[in-house]
């Protein structure tokens, strides 16, 4: 495990072998969804990005899983954090697109100008968090850059 801070000094902890703890493993998603990013929401559960099939899943404190398609088919949600506005915002890695889901389920995508022709991503987003300035920042794979989005309205 590592940590930057700052400053920009690196720290670097090994993981020993073997440690106390439960691990409980819960029904999942259909086989083959890819699995790709976790946060814990809002209200307290767990959501999920399922790049394969175009979906974001909820997974409550005693396993019970949702999913919510996106509105853009084959659009590759990748990454999912919780924005300044209390929302849940994801990368859509084909459709060049970043979404946003309330806790409710609800969801919006807005486009990046001259965004993916026909699946040819012309940013492949991946990461995103939420970060200074009340915004939400998101990597572009394709362009080696880093882009900004600022959410307007808290959530509902």
């Amino acid at each position: 495990i590592g940590r930057i801070t700052s400053r920009g000094v690196i720290s670097e902890y090994v993981v020993p072998p073997s440690t106390r703890g439960i691990i409980s493993e819960y029904a999942r998603p259909p086989q083959n969804s890819g699995l790709a990013g976790i946060v814990t929401g809002p209200d307290g559960n767990l959501w999920f990005t399922e790049f394969n099939v175009g979906k974001i899943g909820r997974i409550t404190r005693h396993g019970v899983i949702t999913e919510y398609p996106v509105l853009t088919g084959n659009s590759g949600p990748k990454g999912i954090t919780v924005g300044p506005d209390g929302n849940l915002w994801f990368t859509e890695f084909y459709a060049d697109m970043i979404g946003r889901i309330t806790s409710g389920g609800a969801v919006t995508e807005f486009q990046l100008s001259g965004g993916s022709l026909r699946h040819q991503p012309r940013y492949s987003l991946g990461g995103i968090t939420a970060g200074p300035l009340k915004s939400i920042w998101f990597t572009e794979g394709k362009t080696n850059r880093i882009g900004q989005a600022i959410p307007l309205h808290r959530a509902s």
